[in-house]
This record gives structure tokens, C-alpha cells and sequence, in this order.
């Protein structure tokens, strides 16, 4: 069972809400598309007085008695809301277990708050994990100069991550990036380390009318975090180089 959505694809060259092009190049929606409809992702919800970390699971549940060995632990305020395992391997055969990270970070990368917990989530749910109180963020500067950025760093190594603006993008106080690019040849492409001096919004790599493929794109980009891409294309290096253009929203904003 799966999910549709309109539209996918273009017919013809032109100008359309599709995710994909008729040259078969993939538009921001189509990344986003990929981002979330991962089995396991984090997501955020405000209220009038809070901001709630949720990690959302769509493993299949394969247990036969996923809740009997869990204990719920709470605290008031930046809240630990996990539930944290006695015997985690036994009963849950598809949970995650490893580390959720939060950062309240400014746009130009200075860390105002920091928080780590070892957490278990379990197959096929939605719940928060943490909570953090309004008045903890707005001590640190205004709503338009930072944001919330959380990581579920698992015990296999994998990682998923999100961050949380409380403005719309236009109206971030975002100053021009930085950005700098390493390029290494891999079989059937190139892979591309890139990196930021301040917080990067909707970073979009391309190569003109050049049919290309990236394995991400229209990604963010953290302070002094470096970011790999692979792009796959026959191009040589000299010319990939040369012609890709690596854009923000900051770029778009102040054309």
C-alpha cells in the first residue's frame, strides 16, 4: 500500500506543479516528497507555550508484546518525554534505539541551548520525546534569528534529522552564506562535500539544462556542518566545476 499524489511528472517542457520534469529531473518537491515519506522521521509542534519534539515511526509492528517491558519517565518544563527501556532487544524485533539531540542555534551558528537523551522508539508510533518551554527560547534571542534543529542518531549508525523555524523562511534575518565545495570522483559520478559559514536555506545545486542526477537537493545547510551530495553524470571534473552553481534561498530573495 502506498500513497499518490498530483502531480508527478510533466508530459511536455513547461512551467507546472509537478515533482518531476519532463527531462526526468527531479524539482524541490520531489526531495521533499523523499524526505517525508521516510519510515522514520522527526517533526515538531508549537503551542501557545511550547514547542514538542516528535519522532515518527511507520516500521511495521512485529512484536507480540512491544509495551511490556517499557516504563514511562517525565519531567515539567525542557521535558524528558521518552520512554526508555529494561530489556530492548527481547520483545521489539523493529525498534530504534540511539541518541535524540535538540539545538536551539542562532542563524550564524552560535549554540544558545543543548540537549541530549538516549531514547527507544518504538515501531508504527507518533509521540513527543521532548518539550521545550516558550519562555526557554525567547530568552535567547528573537524567533527570526534562530532555530531548533534536532537529530535520532540510531545504534546502527543511521541518522535522521529536521529543524524548526518559528517564521516563515522570507522572514528569517538570513545573511549570505558561504559556501565552500570539495569534489571527489566516484564510480558513475562525483560526490560533493559542501560546507557553511552561517545557517544555509534551501541550498539548490544544478548544472543548467544538464541532465544530472543528485541524491539530495534543496537541503539545508548548519553552521560549519559539511553536507555530502553524490551527483551522477558522465561530465569531467573540469566541467562540473566549472558549470554547477550552488544557490541558496538567499540568493533567490535578493535577485
Amino acid at each position: 500500500m502506498g500513497t499518490l499524489y498530483w502531480k508527478l511528472n510533466d508530459c511536455w517542457p513547461g512551467a507546472s506543479w509537478s515533482s518531476i520534469d519532463f527531462f526526468g529531473r527531479w524539482k524541490a518537491l520531489h526531495y521533499a516528497v523523499k524526505r517525508s515519506f521516510a519510515d522514520l522521521l522527526i517533526s515538531f509542534k508549537e503551542t501557545t507555550d511550547s514547542t514538542y519534539i516528535y519522532i515518527v515511526s511507520d516500521r511495521a509492528n512485529t512484536s507480540k508484546n512491544s509495551d511490556s517491558n517499557l516504563t514511562n519517565t517525565s519531567k515539567n518544563s525542557e521535558s524528558n518525554l521518552t520512554n526508555t527501556s529494561k530489556n530492548s532487544d527481547s520483545n521489539l524485533t523493529n525498534t530504534s534505539e540511539g541518541v535524540l539531540s535538540i539545538q536551539i542555534i542562532s542563524l550564524s551558528g552560535k549554540i544558545l541551548f543543548e540537549k541530549q537523551l538516549k531514547i527507544l522508539v518504538e515501531e508504527n508510533s507518533s509521540r513527543p520525546y521532548f518539550k521545550i518551554d516558550k519562555t526557554t527560547i525567547t530568552k535567547f534571542a528573537q524567533l527570526t534569528d534562530l532555530i531548533i534543529t534536532s537529530s535520532f542518531t540510531q545504534n546502527n549508525g543511521n541518522v535522521v534529522e529536521n529543524r524548526y523555524f518559528y517564521t516563515s523562511t522570507k522572514m528569517l534575518n538570513l545573511t549570505k552564506p558561504k559556501i565552500a565545495m570539495v569534489v571527489n570522483k566516484i564510480d558513475g559520478g562525483y560526490e560533493l562535500t559542501l560546507k557553511s559559514d552561517v545557517f544555509a536555506r534551501a541550498v539548490r545545486l544544478s548544472l543548467g539544462v544538464e541532465s544530472v542526477s543528485f541524491d539530495d537537493n534543496y537541503f539545508d545547510l548548519m553552521p560549519q556542518k559539511s553536507k555530502t551530495v553524490k551527483i551522477f553524470t558522465n561530465s569531467k571534473i573540469d566541467h562540473l566545476i566549472k558549470k554547477i552553481k550552488v544557490e541558496s534561498f538567499y540568493d533567490f530573495k535578493h535577485l
